[in-house]
């Protein structure tokens, strides 16, 4: 994607962000409320201060675009990871080529590339690269051979191993903690014998991995989507996704399986905190069940699944109120990102963001074709597409609303190339 173009698709949302701002001067009703449950819990609770203030908005021009106008390494197939590391390298993960690709920032030099298609060392099938262990080693899994690579900060690989199931489970790796543990998810098993209309309650489970020796150990586990079943296809219940989630470090953050405005923090030891908002939830309208469907077909759902909803959607218990938001980020230094599910036909979504103490500080407006990845410091890092989807991986940065800046402009220190 092109400046202009970027710029042009940013426009109508900046000017929200801007207006967000400076719209209300209502104060919030305090501070956030923090206590204790008998299980040594923590529980906060705040106000909602969505309609009060933005944490800031997106600076144009981008502070580095790479893809669709360029040849060579910085033209991608299909990015599947982007991360923007302490030493300024931007590593890129190309799910076409199986490739990952590290770039320098803010110049976009390219550095190196590793990996390519193959089955021998430091070739993928299906690469997914996890991120990056405490010494900073990128951590690269294998869906298809199972296979775990190590690499130095400089590229070379330091070891590769096989994940193998342990005790009958065997779960896909998603995450890598500064430890070196592996985090992962076992995918929905296969369903048996099922009736038309008969409906199931999945689980989202979160194990941690050794890739020492592939023993796993329960971190987290909540309520997952509910499908409903006819003609031999399970289709997801609408606005029944049940708790989204987000890794970092050690933690798992799952947002409310029922919708309401609050998300909770699982660490080694257990369920650590649960934090809510005072916000009332919208009802689900037919024009937000149109774009559900059309969201599907956007991702290439067959017809013959999509039909399903077209015959059968009165048999499915579709909420009558929307959830809060859709997936969670965790920026690096610990705040938190839910995005909100966007109306139809928006140009962008907007962000409720809280600090890693639970408190929640204001919004941010990011462009809808954008697919946010890493929060680091005051840099954004995703990837966009544009008409023709063709994607490109940019890095924005994000100012600090000049409104109530002593509260919003809490940064950590930028990163300094």
């Amino acid at each position: 994607m092109t400046v202009r173009a970027l710029r042009l698709a940013c426009l109508s949302f900046l000017l929200s962000a801007i207006l967000l701002s400076a719209c209300d001067s209502r104060q919030t009703r305090g501070p956030a409320v923090q206590r204790f449950d008998s299980a040594g819990v923590e529980i906060v609770l705040g106000p909602d201060v969505s309609q009060v203030t933005a944490l800031g908005t997106v600076v144009l021009p981008p502070v580095l675009s790479l893809g669709s106008e360029f040849d060579g390494p910085e033209l991608f197939g299909s990015v599947s990871f982007a991360h923007l590391t302490e030493d300024g390298r931007l590593w890129i993960a190309d799910a076409q080529a199986q490739e990952l690709r590290v770039f320098e920032f803010p110049s976009g030099a390219h550095l190196m590339t590793l990996g390519g298609p193959g089955e021998g060392p430091g070739e993928y099938r299906a690469i997914r690269p996890l991120g990056f262990d405490g010494a900073g080693r990128p951590y690269v899994y294998d869906d298809r051979l199972r296979r775990l690579t190590i690499y130095s900060p400089e590229g070379q690989i330091e070891d590769q191993r096989r994940i193998l199931p342990s005790e009958e489970f065997s779960p896909r790796p998603f995450h890598v903690d500064p430890s070196g543990r592996l985090m992962g998810q076992i995918p929905r098993p296969r369903i048996g014998q099922v009736t038309d209309g008969q409906l199931l309650q999945d689980t989202v489970r979160i194990w941690s991995i050794d890739p020492e020796d592939s023993e796993t150990a329960l971190v987290a586990r909540v309520e997952g989507p509910l499908f409903y079943f006819r003609e031999f296809q399970s289709v997801p219940v609408p606005f029944r996704f049940g708790g989204r989630f987000a890794l970092h470090g050690d933690r798992v953050y799952f947002t409310n399986p029922s919708g309401e405005a609050s998300y909770v923090v699982f660490g080694s030891e257990g369920l650590e905190r649960r934090v809510g908002i005072d916000r009332i939830q919208e009802r689900v309208s037919d024009s937000a069940l149109g774009a559900y469907f059309r969201y599907l077909e956007a991702l290439g759902w067959p017809r013959e699944m999509l039909k399903i909803y077209d015959t059968h959607l009165d048999e499915m218990p579709v909420p009558i109120l929307k959830p809060t938001w859709d997936y969670p980020l965790v920026a690096d230094n610990g705040d938190v990102w839910l995005s909100r599910i966007p109306a139809e036909g928006a140009d962008q979504v907007l962000w409720d963001v809280f600090d890693s103490a639970g408190e929640m500080v204001g919004v941010v407006a990011t462009p809808a074709n954008l697919v946010v990845y890493q929060i680091s410091g005051d840099h954004l890092v995703g990837v966009s597409k544009d008409e023709f989807d063709r994607e490109s991986v940019v890095v924005l940065r994000v100012e600090c609303s000049e409104w109530h800046a002593d509260k919003l402009c809490r940064w950590p220190q930028r990163l300094e190339i």
